[in-house]
């Protein structure tokens, strides 16, 4: 047995030593690896966290200490990337061109991150089996994303949230762009480049990104006043 119960008998409310944080870590990802093989083999339904737990050579009490719920076996190997991208958006300056740098740090994100692919893949397989799970994982990535992207935005124009729609709409584009990309990517199996097609979108984003910054309605950044009612004033 891995030496997981020895880590999960300390007081974890205390700061932790180097040691013992990356020894809590290395723990943690070999419960979560367990957990991918198996509910991408046999389908997140049909396994339990004590299979979990055997696969990982540990307790259901040390795995149930790092992972509370069944379910955050997959939502949080998606939260550690959501926190990646976030941290990558976050150092994102304000730009002429906010689309090109928003995609160019995604797709340099695509490229630094090419050997954790077969994993993503492995995780994708696994949550395709939780159909709940994906829509939680997926509404709560769709959210951060379009915040921190429409942040970028408004930053680099100079435009206000409630005065001009495009950021928003700018954000949730990007958004689902990606998330094209990836999907794309899984379907075939992982077999293409993810770095070559966030690339290749680039030519169409940019020309979405010109169409939605100046065909109609106020130049980026104009305040004329109070925000449309999309639902007739109720």
């Amino acid at each position: 047995m891995i030496e997981a119960d020895a880590v999960d008998r300390i007081d974890t409310s205390a700061a932790l030593s180097p040691g013992w944080r990356e020894r809590r870590l290395r723990v943690a990802y070999t419960i979560q690896q367990a957990a991918l093989k198996l509910f991408a083999e046999r389908g997140y339904p049909q396994v339990t966290v004590q299979d979990v737990a055997a696969a990982a050579g540990c307790s259901l009490r040390t795995v149930s200490r790092h992972f509370p719920a069944k379910e955050d076996l997959l939502l949080d190997y998606e939260r550690q990337k959501n926190r990646i991208m976030l941290d990558a958006f976050t150092a994102i300056a304000p730009a002429r061109d906010p689309v090109a740098a928003i995609w160019s740090a995604w797709t340099a994100l695509a490229r630094q991150r090419r050997a954790s692919w077969p994993e993503y893949l492995l995780w994708q397989q696994a949550v395709a089996t939780a159909p709940e799970v994906m829509d939680r994982a997926s509404g709560e990535r769709r959210r951060m994303l379009e915040q921190a992207l429409a942040g970028i935005i408004d930053r680099s124009f100079g435009a206000s949230p409630a005065f001009d729609i495009r950021p928003q709409t700018m954000a949730a584009a990007l958004a689902a762009a990606n998330s094209a990309v990836v999907e794309y990517w899984v379907r075939r199996g992982g077999k293409d480049d993810l770095d070559a097609l966030y690339r290749a979108a680039t030519e169409q984003l940019a020309e979405l990104a010109f169409t939605i910054t100046s065909q109609g309605g106020l130049p980026m950044g104009a305040a004329a006043g109070p925000p449309v009612q999309m639902d007739g004033g109720r």
